[in-house]
């Protein structure tokens, strides 16, 4: 079954007395042949014929533009939805990310193991950072993982997962950016980088799956988390003279934007594509480049100890 699904966001002063249809379109009208029907998307005709009611105020079929200077302001959201995929698109584009950051993370792992020297005494990589990314691509991973299947189906359960996993994931990452970019390679200096963001990650997630669930506050700590690492970042690598730092300022700039694009409520087109969904295509490439950096990285530490060993 295809359906359509509007959103309507609440507006300080707006009183909506009448919701527009959505009307629901089921497959077995499409004919035998077709495994789907295809939703009609919430036009403005349609929306021109239906009676809004604001502040006292009617808007008939009359007020075209009126009702649709109204329905700029309130982002009327519209999305079809298809095999009970309730954000195809969105889903979609998660799982491409998926798949590119396992691609990413095995090619990772084919390079350490088999194409670059291994320490003779203990067979590990001279690389120094190579456990923190391999635990950076199981936690990125989960979330994606869990980011798909939230598109797909949007439970309470799988809410809470995916905001969950993706908490979980930025907190590391920002370890990991302090630990790359500060160049710190004893135990002892990493445990007390982790443990605070580690406790703190942790009690934030406690707190949005056992005591309340708040959206908005969660935005703001991954907003935070996600600028502070990006900083580091790009601080690093406009200092240093590492090879792959035009790759890091790239995948800066990306991050930037898509956090650009998930605060500001950027309405819909063509019923699948809003600000969320390309934040979701623009992690494609994104990760790639991720990736691309953790193996030059590598190679470049790697090839460093080497000589100096020599």
């Amino acid at each position: 079954m295809v359906r359509a699904r509007a959103i309507v966001p609440a507006v300080e002063g707006v009183e909506l007395q009448q919701r527009m249809p959505i009307p629901l379109y089921d497959g077995k009208r499409a004919g035998k042949g077709r495994a789907w029907a295809r939703a009609r998307q919430v036009s403005w005709q349609m929306a021109s014929q239906t009676c809004f009611c604001v502040s006292g105020t009617s808007f008939m079929s009359s007020s075209v533009p009126q009702l649709k200077n109204f329905l700029s302001h309130v982002h009327l959201l519209t999305y079809w939805l298809m095999f009970h995929f309730q954000e195809p698109l969105s889903a979609a584009l998660s799982a491409l990310t998926l798949l590119v950051q396992f691609n990413g993370w095995l090619s990772f792992f084919l390079l350490l193991s088999y194409k670059l020297p291994l320490r003779p005494e203990t067979h590990a990589t001279y690389y120094e950072y190579t456990g923190l990314w391999h635990i950076n691509a199981l936690l990125a991973m989960n979330s994606w993982f869990w980011c798909a299947i939230y598109h797909s189906c949007d439970t309470a359960w799988t809410e809470k997962l995916y905001l969950s996993s993706a908490a979980a994931f930025l907190g590391y990452s920002l370890i990991l950016a302090i630990l790359r970019t500060s160049n710190l390679r004893d135990e002892a200096s990493r445990v007390m980088v982790a443990a605070p963001i580690l406790a703190f990650v942790t009690t934030h997630i406690l707190y949005l799956n056992f005591y309340e669930l708040d959206k908005g506050l969660n935005m703001k700590v991954c907003t935070v988390i996600s600028v502070a690492q990006l900083l580091l970042w790009t601080v690093w690598a406009a200092i240093t003279r590492h090879p792959s730092r035009l790759k890091v300022i790239f995948v800066a700039i990306g991050g930037v934007l898509s956090l650009y694009l998930e605060a500001h409520d950027v309405p819909p087109r063509w019923g699948y594509v809003d600000g969320h969904a390309i934040c979701l295509a623009m992690a494609i490439p994104l990760s790639y480049l991720w990736w691309s950096f953790a193996k030059e990285d590598a190679e470049m530490r790697t090839a460093a100890i080497m000589k100096k060993k020599r």
